[in-house]
């Protein structure tokens, strides 16, 4: 094929060239004559100067300049098919989308998160308002008057504990013994005995601590150490409680005889279990009270350290923490945006659409192919070459390809890569190379059987003999010259590389228009 063009590429007229021809039989037939002479006909061979050409054929297959297979990294409904098997798309056009309303709808709370996040930071920066820090002033007032309401009625609350005591002691339990604020107080009717020397003695340690008890409820005011009050004041009760218990004890105990009659013995319990009452329920009253100023004393304190914190300006650790937060509730966001675009298949590239499984509405799984697209670009072929022949080739080599599908027509294409490692293809090792077409032609397809002239080489005006006319010599290689005068001369030569039809190119030792043997015959 090659030759043919190089033949249909020569300018000479067909008058000069049939000239030319018969010039060359002329001497031809001259020398074959003079050689007669000493018995040996010779083929010989003008040397003269011509294109040399080295290409390596190899066959390929027409492959798109890039492929893929498109699937989804996670599954779902198919809501949108937006292209079909033909279409020509560009990169980055959407292909299919899938179900993506939830995830639309935590990007929302996400954006709203983050919103308040930055919405935190830049008060943090500004630092507070007027506004803010007279609410936080009016809770701290708010806090001081429930606080100073609290204390007083845990002033009252000690008061009337004491009154509720002194009361069921005095008025309710007194009745029941002669001389009870003495030294010896003694219970007037007949109990068991050990009850009534505990009631007896019990009544005694009453008397002296109702002294006391007096003095300390005389001293309290709102600016006392209440809680100090309420601790011995609470004591006092349980002191009081447990002789009421033990007269009560007492009071079971008593029977109706002629000096003691049953009404005045149901009267005694009532009045002892009225004051028992009394005094349970002092206890309770004061509990809650001083539970209620424990409170009242926390919510001041908690009101005093937000007034003092809204005052303050935010510290660095304060404002690197809130920004450390608006990262993370940004980053939140951008994550649910990535999980959005992953709902949409889209082309990496411009081509055509050479493959669309989807279908609208149906459920499409993790990782399943749904879209195939080939690349517009120009077109390569694969092909493999022989190691024999792979030495000699190189990125860049110009090729001359033939397409089955187009006979006689020849394509352009350049050598873009060549793989170091081996392919064995029945048991021939060879090495794959990849060919781009040069230029975009509509009428290549993807799959074409590709026959390949790779051009190693190309070069004008280089002298070549047909490699049978070189011979190994004792100084290499050599080929036989037949002189004008007839005599055959041994000429030493360097040769070259091997044309692709079996010429040799000479480098030296071989002029133009020197008469090479190529082979003896005898006669």
């Amino acid at each position: 094929m090659l030759i043919k063009k190089y033949i249909m590429t020569l300018s000479v007229p067909r008058k000069s060239l049939i000239g030319i021809v018969i010039v060359i039989i002329a001497v031809a037939a001259f020398l074959v004559f003079r050689s007669s002479r000493t018995g040996t006909a010779y083929d010989l061979e003008v040397a003269k100067k011509s294109d040399f050409v080295l290409d390596v054929s190899v066959t390929g297959r027409v492959k798109p300049s890039s492929d893929v297979s498109l699937g989804f990294e996670k599954g779902g409904r198919a809501t949108n098919v937006h292209v079909h098997v033909g279409d020509r798309v560009i990169a980055g056009q959407s292909l299919v989308s899938i179900d993506s309303s939830e995830l639309v709808a935590a990007l929302g709370q996400a954006t709203a998160a983050s919103q308040e996040e930055m919405a935190r930071l830049d008060k943090l920066t500004r630092g507070a308002r007027l506004e803010e820090i007279g609410v936080a002033e009016a809770k701290v007032q708010s806090a001081r008057v429930a606080r100073e309401a609290a204390k007083t009625d845990v002033a009252n609350k000690l008061r009337d504990a004491y009154a509720k005591a002194d009361d069921a002691v005095r008025n309710n339990v007194d009745q029941l013994f002669d001389n009870a604020k003495s030294s010896e107080p003694k219970f007037k009717y007949a109990v068991d005995y050990s009850i009534k020397v505990d009631v007896e003695w019990r009544r005694f340690v009453i008397e002296g601590m109702f002294a006391s008890w007096g003095a300390l409820i005389d001293s309290i005011s709102t600016d006392s150490a209440l809680f100090d009050f309420t601790t011995a004041s609470q004591r006092d009760l349980e002191q009081v409680r447990d002789f009421l218990d033990t007269v009560a004890l007492a009071t079971n105990g008593l029977t109706a005889n002629a000096s003691l009659s049953q009404a005045a013995i149901d009267g005694y319990k009532s009045d002892v279990s009225m004051a028992r009452t009394n005094i349970n329920a002092a206890i309770v009253n004061l509990s809650s009270a001083e539970e209620k100023l424990l409170s009242t004393e926390s919510n001041l304190s908690l009101s005093l350290n937000e007034l003092t914190l809204t005052q303050a300006p935010a510290t660095a650790e304060d404002r690197a923490a809130q920004d450390a937060r608006v990262r993370s509730a940004q980053a939140n966001m951008e994550n649910i945006k990535a999980q959005i675009a992953k709902t949409i298949l889209r082309s990496p590239m411009d081509g055509i659409v050479t493959a669309q499984d989807a279908k609208q509405g149906e459920i499409i799984p993790v990782g399943t192919p749904v879209v195939s697209i080939i690349s517009d670009k120009r077109f390569k072929i694969e092909a493999h070459i022989p190691e024999v022949d792979v030495i000699n080739v190189s990125t860049g080599d110009h090729a001359d390809v033939a397409l089955d599908a187009y006979n006689g027509v020849v394509f352009g294409a350049t050598i873009v890569s060549v793989d170091p490692a081996e392919v064995i293809i029945q048991g021939v090792p060879t090495y794959k190379a990849i060919l781009e077409f040069d230029d975009n032609d509509g009428r290549i397809w993807s799959g074409m059987t590709a026959n390949i002239d790779i051009i190693v080489d190309r070069r004008e005006g280089v002298i070549s003999v047909p490699a049978r006319a070189i011979f190994s010599h004792s100084d290499g290689k050599a080929v036989r010259i037949m002189r004008d005068n007839g005599i055959v001369d041994t000429v030493p030569v360097k040769t070259g590389k091997l044309d692709s039809h079996g010429r040799v190119e000479i480098i030296t030792g071989v002029e133009e228009g020197d008469h090479v043997i190529i082979t003896p015959t005898s006669r």
